[in-house]
């Protein structure tokens, strides 16, 4: 059996390995790739991504060391929230550990997406932002913005709505709402 090709690993980043695979020959069109395997989240499937580099007159040395460049360009971008599949930054994913802070932004940002599709009106969006202004600037007076999303109580928000409620003069209405 003939094999046309020779990969090999030339480079291990966080859950990625970057191969580089040289033709055999340089006929015709054949170029020398880097390829690795990117999670595409919507298939839940791995997808290779093959990004090529120049024949340099077939000499094995030039190839390796721009593959080594095209590898580095490869990992910032991917540090960087790069998806491959769609050549566009992934959209910021919150957890637990997220900050309130980031949280707070997030789902603004889907409220905002929200207003757009016209799944809610524009007072909903603008109510929306008043109220979270209110609770950033309380988190901000108890040096509470960095906390994480999954060490907020029951408690903060109890003595957020109280604070708001006592310094804005809100009724039993405002305060359900």
């Amino acid at each position: 059996m003939k094999q046309s090709k020779q990969s090999q690993l030339i480079h291990i980043w966080e859950d990625y390995e970057f191969y580089l695979s040289i033709p055999k020959t340089f006929t015709g069109s054949n170029k020398p790739y880097v390829y690795f395997y990117y999670l595409d989240l919507k298939t839940n499937k791995s997808t290779r991504i093959r990004k090529y580099i120049g024949k340099n007159d077939g000499n094995i040395k030039l190839i390796r060391d721009e593959a080594k460049k095209l590898i580095l360009e490869l990992a910032t971008l991917l540090n960087d929230n790069w998806n491959p599949l769609t050549n566009l930054q992934n959209e910021e994913v919150i957890n637990s550990t997220s900050s309130i802070e980031e949280c707070i932004s997030y789902w603004l940002m889907k409220r905002q997406d929200a207003l757009n599709n016209e799944s809610i009106a524009k007072k909903t969006l603008k109510n929306n932002k008043i109220l979270m202004m209110h609770f950033t600037s309380f988190l901000a007076n108890k040096n509470l913005k960095h906390l994480q999303a999954k060490s907020l109580t029951n408690i903060h928000i109890k003595e957020f709505l109280d604070t708001k409620a006592f310094e804005r003069n809100w009724g039993k209405v405002s305060y359900n709402t």
